[in-house]
């Protein structure tokens, strides 16, 4: 009995804020950085500072 079994090619992006591998189907945004696409993980995303509001160096 021959078996075919369907190879499945996942994405995976580094988070631009974490740096952790995120699969293609949790990516929430890209950002395209020297020719190098990053994406962000929902956490980093969420987390991100919101247009007019300041943010407070440490």
């Amino acid at each position: 009995m021959i078996e075919q079994v369907k190879e499945v090619c996942k994405s995976t992006w580094e988070c631009k804020e974490c740096h952790r591998a995120v699969a293609a189907e949790e990516t929430v945004a890209f950002h395209l950085v020297d020719q190098v696409l990053y994406g962000w993980c929902e956490s980093c995303f969420n987390r991100r500072a919101k247009p007019g509001s300041a943010e407070i160096a440490a």
